[in-house]
């Protein structure tokens, strides 16, 4: 019963993507592409392939190479979109192939860069194969643009990849394994809901308490809106240098529970080749998403940190392991004000949301019968008051909040781009991602993918890259689906 199960989700599968693929590469095979343009993707993105080099925070678009696509972009696929608005689209997945692609090419080792080189009967440095990706990728869009399918044709080939699989759910006998995981999960939810409502002043630390902070000064009133513009499908944005303005005035003190080394956040850094963590310089990485609040695009501000592993007598023993860390992500309203900080473990567990009380209408009923983790809400004196974020030892879980009078002294850390992350150099200046190419962090390991196995989810409990955080055991979500947060809450208008 199980096999033809099995056989039978398998053929559906790939019938169904062999048509949709059929289709693009039709499209593909007549639109009259630039031959030197076509060709110069075929080799580089081969030799990436072969290195398993892909940048998978964003998605590819089969058939269309100069296009990437996420989670908040797919879903404007099922929108009716005006021409302009279409434009815009492509703009946005244009751009973040460019992002990507820079990336990957960054992360070539010298004998594919020379292996290109040779194919294409030019040398080339990373810098210059990038310039000229850029431009194929110009030559390809514009000619696309002139199909009259090429509207339908990409919203046929976009695909937002689950990170849960169905048949490792039947093969693992999913429906024996809901119920235990469903009561753990509720265990864990009524510890967690415990600590948020103690006061922060009195938690007890079993090691010592370092405060870490940043130096920051208050941004103008009018900052956000002075420095937001709304293209032509909401969607907020601003530049490299505002976002980091903005991540930097939200940015959190940290007070970590320390009784080892493992307690101490720091810089991702290469050492003999595997990817660790230098303790000695405390760091968080940030970058910006974007989600749906009552239908509109709003900004979200996420800061990450991580710790050389998740160990001691404070972590379960089935979640220690080599690599930790947290992401919290604050999510701003349309005028810049904070509407709900929620939080991951970096392998995508516990997800825990801290809302603004006064935006929320009412909680909606779950469709996996499980109510979401909500802590506590914002505490009222936020954002006068910067959060102080609270976490446990070993296990490194955020066990109180608060906004009250700001911290005289702390340990300073630095704020850096999350991208650093995807393209790190090694002491010879060779770069490459600490991710790989299925979104999981090298050198991460635990033993919960035996246990866990009938989640569907590749690689349970280790650490993950953005983009790539299921964050259920039980149905399934993912921590950047656009609509996550209107799935959970209704917002005031």
């Amino acid at each position: 019963m199980f096999k033809n199960l099995i056989k039978t989700s398998l053929i559906l599968t790939l019938t169904f993507q062999g048509c949709s693929s059929l289709r693009v590469h039709q499209f593909a095979a007549r639109s009259d592409r630039p031959l030197s343009s076509e060709n110069f993707f075929d080799i580089i993105n081969r030799q990436i392939k072969f290195e398993k080099i892909e940048d998978v925070s964003s998605f590819q678009i089969d058939g269309f190479p100069y296009l990437r696509t996420n989670r908040f972009l797919s879903a404007f696929k099922n929108q009716d979109l005006t021409s302009e608005q279409f434009n815009t689209w492509i703009d946005h997945m244009f751009k973040l192939q460019l992002e990507t692609k820079e990336k990957e090419l960054k992360n070539l080792s010298q004998e594919s860069l020379a292996l290109i080189s040779s194919q294409l009967k030019k040398n080339f440095t990373h810098e210059e194969l990038i310039q000229k990706s850029e431009n194929h990728a110009k030559n390809l869009l514009i000619q696309d643009q002139k199909q009259t399918d090429f509207h339908d044709k990409i919203k046929l080939a976009i695909k937002a990849p689950s990170e849960y699989s169905a048949i490792k759910r039947i093969i693992g006998l999913y429906p024996l394994f809901y119920l235990p995981v469903k009561n753990a999960t509720l265990r864990a939810y009524d510890k967690f809901k415990q600590w948020h409502q103690q006061p922060f002043e009195n938690y007890s630390p079993l090691g010592n308490l370092r405060v870490f902070g940043i130096k920051k000064t208050a941004l103008p009133a009018h900052f956000f809106h002075s420095s937001t513009t709304y293209d032509t499908l909401g969607v907020p944005k601003m530049d490299l240098p505002n976002q980091y303005q903005l991540a930097l005035s939200f940015a959190p003190y940290i007070f970590q529970d320390t009784v080892d080394t493992y307690d101490h956040f720091g810089k991702i850094i290469w050492q003999n080749k595997k990817v660790t963590v230098d303790t000695t310089k405390p760091t968080v990485y940030y970058y910006i998403t974007h989600t749906f609040v009552n239908e509109k695009p709003v900004l979200q501000l996420n800061y990450s940190i991580w710790f050389i592993g998740r160990y001691g007598a404070n972590a379960p023993w089935l979640e220690r392991g080599a690599l930790d860390g947290l992401t919290f992500r604050i999510t701003l309203d349309q005028n810049g004000q904070p509407l709900l900080l929620d939080v991951i473990n970096n392998c995508a567990c516990y997800h825990l949301l801290i809302p603004k009380k006064e935006a929320i209408t009412r909680i909606k009923d779950p469709v996996s019968g499980i109510q979401p983790l909500i802590a506590r809400w914002l505490p009222k004196q936020y954002p006068e008051n910067p959060l102080k974020l609270l976490l446990t030892t070993g296990w490194h879980q955020l066990q109180r909040i608060d906004a009250e009078n700001p911290p005289e002294e702390f340990i300073s850390y630095n704020l850096l781009p999350y991208s650093d992350l995807e393209s790190l150099s090694h002491t010879d200046g060779y770069r490459e991602s600490v991710f790989n190419n299925h979104g999981i962090m090298k050198n991460s390991s635990r033993i919960e993918p035996l246990f866990f196995f009938p989640s569907g989810i590749n690689k349970v409990g280790y650490m993950r890259q953005r983009e790539h955080h299921p964050i259920k055991l039980i149905g399934q979500a993912h921590f950047t689906d656009p609509n996550l947060l209107e799935d959970l809450f209704e917002f005031k208008k």
